[in-house]
């Protein structure tokens, strides 16, 4: 049960471990996770899309939400701090307009108005009822974050980010991309 509830939290942990790296912050992030459960939630259940779509849709708007923060800070050199909390509230005015302020029961089914099965795993364990899917997910994303910051140029140029920002520009890193 700790593996099952500390998973999501450790998906966001990786990925918040690229901004700290950078020096930067994001106040965003869990708003987008739930900007994120309310779509999923709500394609699946009210709109009775299919799992893949749903969760395509659902990364594109997180990828959408996260590039145009980016670019807010980046190219507009406006603070992050400044970028992610104003993003913090539209990703939470968003998520509350996307449900019509209503929360969204998620039953499991193949009927109208339920969520195909196949999402339902994602609360399902295996190794004998031992391990939590969501844990293994996790595991997997870390286990890749790991390999990405220890053996590509791009990682390179994310800790020379962090450590001097101007040194980087001067050494032909893009910084702004």
């Amino acid at each position: 049960d700790v593996l099952r509830a500390v998973s999501e939290i450790g998906i966001l942990a990786v990925g918040m471990t690229f901004v700290i790296l950078i020096g930067g912050i994001d106040l965003s992030v869990g708003a987008v996770l739930g900007l994120a459960a309310v779509g999923s939630a709500v394609l699946l259940v009210e709109n009775d899309f299919g799992l893949i779509p749903a969760v395509l849709i659902v990364l594109l708007v997180g990828l959408v939400f996260g590039l145009l923060q980016g670019i807010a800070s980046a190219v507009f050199k406006i603070q992050a701090f400044i970028v992610t909390l104003a993003g913090l509230q539209i990703a939470r005015g968003l998520a509350r307009i996307w449900s019509g302020g209503q929360g969204v029961a998620i039953a499991y089914g193949d009927g109208p108005g339920e969520a195909p099965l196949t999402f339902s795993l994602l609360g399902e364990r295996t190794f004998n009822g031992l391990v939590p899917i969501p844990a293994l997910i996790f595991v997997v994303i870390a286990i890749a974050a790991i390999l990405f910051l220890r053996g590509t140029a791009f990682s390179r140029h994310v800790y020379a980010i962090g450590g001097n920002e101007k040194a980087a520009r001067l050494s032909g890193v893009p910084v702004t991309r």
